[in-house]
């Protein structure tokens, strides 16, 4: 990677610099469409800009040398044209003093021609100009005519604001400078609805995605961040990514530098003192306040191919053998110049082993492979503009019945192609993203596959119920919990959280966009702006247990002693740990085991490192909440009495409930008695909150017997506790508000 220019000076500045400028280059006050006029002033590239219009050439200003009506600027041709003859110069009063020349008198519709020729080619020439320059040439200057020549990408525009829904945009690099246009289907920097606009540039200048800010798939090393509304900018900077930093600190980027921008109507262009090459890699991102970002459909260079691929994971909970099952459709669209694609590169998730692995193209097999990298025996086209759609099988040995087995696309080389390009890789969950084979075990195991959750009793927590600072939010579906269980073995306890969005999803630019009014108020949460707090952008999973059943000690959420805390963000787990409350603060006891997929979650940790006793039960707290604190909360209880389908432990359960829902007196508990000696439930009680539910006869459930209560109404009830006939808590589930269905723990 080249070495980045760093201001030791300014480091992490705690607010990037307020641009006065209004769309234009050295701080002008001057709107954009005042360009022409004002030009680029003291030394930016062409000084006094486009004198007079275009009328008398490019004056004085050419870093190459053209001056007076391109004098000498074209060498080897030009100099003899335009000057001394009848040409631009001397001919036709472009020059002080012109000679005379005397010709025959002609007629007047001769010379009306000669006339509209003449202006037709003095018209022509700023168009032609721009074919003239040098390849790398870009001028900041609001006219967009050199981008011509440039390989500009189209985009699908996403976002609901046009202003920030990306339509076209171009990269191009000489040998100081990095150069973008962007375009969309609104207007730059219009900030409707008192909002703000933001336009974030980031490059990926070595190519690498292992180094730089880990984001969209490529390893930003800088960026240019334009923020502004009514036509301002009102920040425009570049930073540089902190090699020491982390990176998936945000606030790992320090400020560098000012670009140079210019913008009309939809169109931005900017250039920055960063200096990249042709393997260097960019993403664009847009933002209206509190709306979501835009992303470039592509990861792009300067020129080829650029692959939008989406992944959809499709799999099955339960695969219905072991061959030839398709769980995974990819589709790949070519936003470049055409490439061909040569094979495919695969991870493999679970730990069930695979005999093969089929690449199908509607119905025919393409190509074949033994393991995770398949590489086909004819390459498959892909013009620009062109989107192909391909089906993933999978095949299993006998042995790998019972095991889990999911894929994917290699997120650093999924594609294998006969030409360098930028790619991008987007994962949708349409059903499961791991899929057990053929069976699910009974016992829940850590391993992204969620089927062996299903025999357990849910927690159903109402929809946008999400809160921040006490007020409810919308939109917030990532943090907004859906479901939770829970599960234990004879020496783990295993939870379970889905959510209705994407869990773990996070923000890849987690800074807020919003106006603000003087310069002491950077525009919430960008770059430098945290006091170099260290700025990951992350949401987090946690599970609150109040060990000593105290409410009133502990941790303020849930009285609690103990926190399972799983944290990440696009869907990658960044850290699952547990800890232990002290009044000086958290202290971590070790690693939780964790997995995920879109949608769920889940994590176990030991009874011992936890410090729960066996056969008894605790308060737990479910908690999810977003890198801006909007979070959602919902309280079960765990038991550790009875390992699930086991008698290692003594223990009644609550085994089944039955409940329709309706106001009727139809619905039924079941006991399960999981010890190795008989019990007496004689004056036990089922309560719903402070409701008696109902009080059990003097009976005894023999060891591995159950007890089936007469029918009883549970009416709109959804938390059960049950009490043994000296107050003590033996166990609670929750169920959610569903008609005529039966909730079973052990079948």
């Amino acid at each position: 990677m080249k070495v980045r220019k760093r201001n030791s000076n300014s480091g992490r500045a705690n607010s990037p610099t307020r641009s006065q400028s209004r769309g234009f280059t050295n701080g002008s006050s001057e709107s954009r469409d005042h360009i022409h006029q004002v030009g680029k002033t003291n030394g930016q590239g062409r000084t006094n800009g486009l004198t007079n219009g275009l009328t008398n050439g490019l004056t004085n200003g050419s870093r190459n040398g053209r001056y007076s009506g391109l004098t000498n600027g074209k060498a080897d041709g030009l100099t003899d044209g335009f000057v001394n003859g009848a040409g631009a110069v001397n001919g036709f009063r472009l020059s002080i003093g012109s000679r005379e020349l005397r010709h025959p008198p002609g007629s007047p519709k001769k010379k009306l021609l000669i006339v509209s020729f003449m202006v037709l080619v003095m018209l022509s020439i700023p168009y032609a100009l721009v074919y003239t320059f040098p390849p790398s040439e870009i001028e900041i200057d609001g006219y967009f005519m050199d981008w011509l020549k440039a390989s500009v990408y189209d985009d699908v525009p996403s976002s609901e604001n046009p202003d920030v829904a990306i339509a076209e945009y171009a990269v191009k690099a000489d040998s100081q400078r990095t150069y973008f246009y962007l375009s969309t289907s609104g207007t730059i920097l219009n900030g409707a609805d008192q909002g703000a606009d933001g336009y974030f540039f980031l490059m990926d200048v070595d190519g690498l995605s292992s180094t730089g800010y880990s984001v969209h798939g490529i390893g930003a090393d800088a960026m240019v961040a334009i923020v502004g509304w009514d036509g301002v900018a009102e920040l425009q900077s570049t930073y540089i990514f902190d090699e020491s930093a982390d990176r998936d600190d945000y606030a790992g980027f320090e400020l560098m530098s000012r670009p140079l921008i210019a913008f009309k109507g939809g169109e931005l262009e900017l250039s920055t003192d960063v200096m990249t090459d042709s393997s260097s890699v960019f993403a664009l991102c847009t933002r209206h306040t509190d709306m979501p970002d835009d992303w470039s459909d592509a990861n792009f260079a300067s020129s080829g191919p650029a692959l939008q691929i989406m992944q959809f994971h499709k799999a099955p909970q339960v695969t219905s053998g072991l061959t030839d099952e398709r769980m995974l459709t990819i589709s790949i669209t070519n936003k470049g110049s055409s490439v061909r694609l040569m094979g495919m590169n695969f991870e493999l998730m679970g730990n069930a082993e695979v005999s093969e692995i089929s690449v199908l193209s509607g119905k025919d097999v393409f190509a074949t492979g033994e393991g995770p990298n398949v590489t086909f025996d004819r390459g498959m086209d892909i013009g620009r503009g062109r989107t192909v759609s391909l089906e993933i099988a999978v095949t299993m040995p006998q042995e790998a019945w019972g095991d889990s087995i999911g894929i994917g696309l290699s997120s650093t080389n999924g594609l294998i192609l006969d030409r360098n390009s930028t790619i991008n890789i987007e994962s949708y969950q349409t059903d499961s993203l791991v899929s057990y084979v053929g069976v699910v075990p009974f016992d829940v195991s850590i391993d992204g596959a969620f089927g062996d959750w299903d025999l357990r009793l849910p927690s159903i927590d109402p929809s946008d119920d999400v809160t921040m600072d006490g007020t409810n939010q919308t939109n917030k579906q990532n943090v907004d919990i859906s479901t939770v269980k829970v599960s234990t073995s004879s020496e783990f306890a295993s939870f379970f959280m889905s959510v209705d969005g994407r869990m773990l999803g996070g923000a890849g630019m987690p800074g807020a966009i919003d106006r603000w009014e003087t310069e002491e108020v950077p525009s919430g949460d960008l770059p430098n702006a945290t006091g170099h707090e260290p700025k990951f952008g992350a949401d987090s999973a946690f599970i609150f247990i109040d060990v000593d059943r105290n409410a009133s000690t502990g941790f303020y959420i849930g009285g609690s002693e103990i926190s399972i805390t799983i944290v990440g963000k696009s869907g990658r787990i960044l850290n699952a740990s547990a800890y232990a409350y002290a009044e000086s603060g958290w202290i971590w006891l070790g690693p939780a085991d964790a997995a995920l997929d879109h949608y769920c979650i889940e994590v176990n940790a030991s009874f011992s490192m936890l410090g729960l006793e066996s056969d008894a039960i605790y308060p737990i707290t479910f908690m999810s909440r977003d890198w801006q604190n909007a979070q959602d909360v919902v309280s079960s209880m765990v038991s550790t009495r009875a390992s699930l389908g086991t008698r290692e432990f003594g223990g009644i359960l609550i085994n089944e409930l039955y409940s329709t829902q309706p106001s009727i007196t139809n619905d039924w508990v079941e006991l399960y008695n999981t010890g190795p000696v008989p019990i007496n439930i004689g004056d036990w009680t089922l309560y719903s909150g402070s409701t008696l539910i109902f009080t059990f006869p003097d009976v005894w459930i023999p060891s591995g017997g159950f007890y089936l209560t007469p029918l009883i109404s549970l009416y709109k009830l959804q938390v059960f506790t049950l009490y043994d006939d000296e107050g003590g808590i033996i166990d609670s589930v929750a169920i959610p508000l569903w008609n005529a269905r039966s909730y079973s723990r052990i079948g």
